[in-house]
């Protein structure tokens, strides 16, 4: 099958779905709201649906809840979210948690 656009981006085929999976690796991530620092231990599968989900903990910036272990499901994770734009009026697309190398 043949994309017009970068794999699973803003797709929820078979084949977009399973390379947003193989995305999402072990390691830190950012994300865009509040810029709290996360870490990714891995992807689990839920035993009743199936549903594959990101677990995930707060390292940094995340003090509005006592708890630290978090989840979300791959295609929340890696999806792309209106976020207001810095410098004009409007906002602009970005991805919910970018992978850091270091923060």
């Amino acid at each position: 099958m043949s994309h017009e656009h970068p794999p699973y981006i803003g797709c929820d085929c078979d084949i977009c779905q399973q390379a947003r999976q193989r995305a999402v690796r072990r390691g830190f991530y950012r994300h865009y709201k509040k810029g709290g620092i996360y870490f990714v231990l891995g992807v689990s599968r839920n035993d009743d649906t199936g549903e594959e989900l990101v677990i995930y903990e707060s390292v940094q910036g995340t003090n509005d809840t006592p708890y630290r272990l978090r989840h979300r499901t791959v295609k929340e994770f890696t999806e792309e979210v209106d976020a207001p734009s810095p410098s004009e009026a409007g906002t602009y697309r970005t991805p919910r948690f970018e992978r850091v190398e270091q923060w």
